[in-house]
């Protein structure tokens, strides 16, 4: 059971990089969630801005109602409205799967760390 340097130093250097691994996978969700906030903002105000569109456009469509180019803007402004809530809906449900499956994910990796530094302390050992 004797255990030289050379292995030590290398089982640092495997620690290190799985670590250094860690930390900027953990540095890319933080990025991608503060911007997937950003972009959710965004859209929400997009979409604040259409519907206050929509309610303008239909007080001016009670008052015009022959006008054929302010119901094309209205059916346009019904359209961006679907589109932008739809992509509003879809970025909230990724936001929420990566806050719920973040701790599942650090779990995974800490579980396969273990696993891999029981192999190789076994390798290390029968040497």
């Amino acid at each position: 059971m004797s255990f030289n340097l050379k292995t030590g130093k290398e089982l640092l250097k495997y620690y290190n990089k799985e670590l250094n691994y860690l930390e900027n996978l953990r540095h890319k969700f933080t990025i991608k969630s503060y911007l997937q906030i950003l972009i959710i903002a965004i859209q929400i105000g997009v979409f604040g801005i259409i519907i206050s569109n929509l309610l303008l456009s239909s007080y001016f469509f009670s008052n015009f109602v022959n006008s054929p180019l302010l119901i094309v803007l209205l059916i346009m402004i019904i359209i961006f409205g679907f589109v932008i809530f739809d992509s509003l809906v879809f970025n909230l449900k990724v936001l929420a799967e990566k806050i719920w499956t973040r701790p599942i994910l650090y779990q995974r990796f800490e579980i396969e760390r273990e696993e891999d530094t029981s192999k190789t302390i076994e390798s290390v050992m029968n040497k």
